[in-house]
């Protein structure tokens, strides 16, 4: 499978990181050169291998392109009407979202706005406008979007759910740590595939799987900006069958229960992105 073809920022856009000391201009060049090679876009790697903050990145793309920087924002909702008839994954796959109109002016969030090819796709799909291009990063246009139509994706994570609810009724006979549930259940393996790219689209550092004692529910938390919430809880019945899928992904022993264990996760954030990958381990952190 292909990435999109679009247009890639010109290399010298990124020189005021160097400038400023965020990154030197060998790592740079082997960062364009890595992005150009694989799957992962240079936006991902700069500020997840190379620690570059969201802020300076956006900025340094923001004078280069001459428009201002939006970052995202809970409080900043695009105009729903304006996506009536624009496809998500469309808009997921080529990384811009109108947020506002104004008159005969639309306000575009775009990752490049020199990109020529989705500036005439841009056009196409609002004649007669004047569209005034605003610079975002490509995981806050992804949250925005989210944020807009309600995360889509979300419903999927709590159909599946309603479905592990709905037979967790159905099976209350079962003890919670009996063998009536199987990791290769097909809701069980959504249920863990969504949990990791909900997280990665909330910008969560960690996820917290808590299988607490007896008959108490699952806890699923997420930790964001150093915060630890809950996401979600899912049935107690299900909990050793999730906790055994995340470790079937991290390729870890589902047999070891006792021993602590570390592996790593390969995922896809969306449909045609780029492998991401997460760390996976296990502990029993009952004493800690």
């Amino acid at each position: 499978m292909q990435k999109p073809a679009h247009r890639t920022i010109e290399p010298r856009a990124y020189d005021p990181l160097i400038h400023e000391g965020f990154i030197r201009q060998a790592d740079l060049v082997k960062a364009v050169q890595e992005s150009l090679e694989g799957w992962t876009d240079l936006e991902g790697l700069l500020i997840e291998k190379y620690r570059i903050p969201k802020a300076a990145l956006g900025k340094t793309l923001s004078t280069f392109f001459d428009c201002p920087y939006i970052p995202y924002d809970e409080r900043t909702l695009a105009d729903p009407q304006l996506l009536n008839n624009l496809s998500h994954d469309y808009l997921r796959r080529h990384h811009w979202l109108p947020l506002k109109q104004q008159g005969d002016i639309l306000d575009v969030l775009i990752d490049n706005p020199h990109d020529l090819d989705r500036g005439h796709d841009i056009q196409r799909s609002f004649p007669g406008l004047t569209i005034r291009y605003a610079l975002g990063l490509r995981r806050d246009i992804e949250r925005f979007l989210n944020a807009t139509i309600g995360e889509t994706d979300s419903g999927s994570i709590a159909d599946t759910l309603g479905e592990l609810v709905n037979d967790a009724h159905q099976e209350q006979s079962f003890d919670v740590d009996s063998n009536g549930i199987d990791e290769n259940d097909s809701a069980i393996v959504r249920l863990a595939s969504q949990i990791i790219v909900e997280a990665y689209r909330h910008e969560a550092s960690d996820i917290h799987i808590e299988p607490y004692s007896d008959r108490k529910e699952t806890a699923i938390r997420f930790r964001v900006d150093g915060t630890c919430s809950t996401y979600m809880r899912i049935p107690a019945i299900y909990r050793r069958a999730l906790v055994s899928r995340i470790k079937i992904m991290s390729n870890l022993d589902i047999s070891e229960r006792r021993k602590p264990q570390d592996g790593k996760i390969r995922f896809r954030a969306e449909p045609g992105s780029g492998n991401r990958a997460a760390r996976g381990d296990t502990a029993d952190r009952r004493q800690q």
